[in-house]
């Protein structure tokens, strides 16, 4: 899925995300109307910049990667505060990097 919304500034919310995929590279990228994220798969490794710029994401992300081995950058430029929920076992390790995003078990 990388790329696939990039730039979709009407985008205001996420459609859901199949269990297939592995990639969301950029999936989301400037989507800055975008309010509602959708629950990340337990099948994505790769999550590089996949909020990156989505300054009106708020709420909650859920995020059931079991192996994310990429995830840079994946909620840079957040404004408003999100909670990260799911079953990725380094969910704490995400949200201590920014200060708008806080994990809850």
């Amino acid at each position: 899925m990388s790329d696939t919304f990039r730039g979709c500034t009407s985008l205001t919310t996420a459609p859901t995300i199949p269990s297939s995929v592995t990639n969301m590279y950029e999936t989301f990228w400037e989507c800055t109307s975008l309010t509602t994220a959708p629950t990340i798969p337990n099948s994505v490794t790769d999550m590089s910049y996949t909020f990156y710029y989505c300054a009106s994401l708020t709420g909650e992300v859920e995020i059931n990667a079991n192996s994310l081995e990429d995830y840079e950058c994946c909620f840079e430029d957040i404004t408003e505060p999100i909670i990260l929920t799911g079953t990725c076992p380094i969910l704490n390790e995400i949200a201590s990097r920014l200060r708008f995003i806080s994990f809850r078990a």
